[in-house]
């Protein structure tokens, strides 16, 4: 899918994923990869605001009609975990579906959006966002407990992006096992957890990994469900 990509880098940007949309509305030549040290509007899923400060912030924007964000976010989240144990040595977890833990907090957060052709109407294009909590020692006082850190250990940010994208890189060209790697890593088979869905609160213990990305849940009362979006909450007993 990837064969070379053009890098953009900057000290500053409101968001990578809004830098690379801007770019794409263009005509720039995908695919690209736009890195930056700092957000100053960086957003999560659903709108929300993410902490962006002093880390490795980057966009991947990929020519492509996949409609399936899902198993895109999943095979990036296995790429970015492989490339940080790869560059710095050590281990970290995914918790469905696109954020990475390590000792046992949040230490980055993946936003996959699609692009939309304006004249035809479908998905030109894909956009993998990436935030990895690089070097960060402090939160806000709301992510104290909750977000966390990864030391560099001398590698630099640029170093980094480029091996991250080297490995997104394999995984689209390749993606044949990525659930299974994806499996290996997850922090939540097996898990009890909750779920939100349409504005009522479920309980669950988290199953499996479906060929799709999507989680496998068996609810309290015994049924059966499929996620394929939202957000889970592990709950431990």
């Amino acid at each position: 899918m990837i064969n070379s990509a053009d890098f953009y880098y900057y000290k500053t940007i409101d968001s990578t994923n809004s830098e690379a949309r801007r770019k794409i509305g263009e005509g720039i030549s995908l695919p690209a990869v736009f890195v930056a040290e700092k957000q100053t509007d960086g957003r999560g899923r659903r709108g929300r605001s993410f902490f962006s400060e002093g880390g490795l912030y980057m966009s991947i924007a990929i020519a492509t009609s996949e409609k399936d964000t899902v198993i895109l976010t999943a095979s990036a989240a296995v790429a970015v975990a492989e490339a940080i144990e790869e560059a710095i040595g050590i281990t970290v977890g995914i918790k469905w579906v696109n954020d990475l833990y390590f000792d046992g907090k949040k230490v980055c957060g993946i936003l996959c959006e699609a692009v939309t052709d304006k004249e035809s109407g479908r998905i030109s294009s894909v956009i993998i966002g990436i935030g990895i909590n690089l070097n960060v020692t402090e939160f806000p006082e709301a992510l104290e407990g909750i977000a966390g850190g990864i030391a560099s250990d001398g590698i630099s940010r640029k170093k980094l992006a480029e091996e991250i994208t080297e490995r997104i890189v394999t995984v689209l060209d390749a993606p044949s096992d990525i659930i299974e790697r994806y499996k290996k890593r997850s922090i939540v088979l097996g898990r009890d957890i909750s779920y939100e869905k349409n504005g009522t609160t479920y309980l669950a213990k988290a199953l499996d990994i479906d060929p799709s990305g999507g989680l496998i849940v068996q609810n309290e009362d015994g049924t059966r469900a499929i996620l394929s979006s939202g957000e889970i909450t592990l709950r431990i007993i």
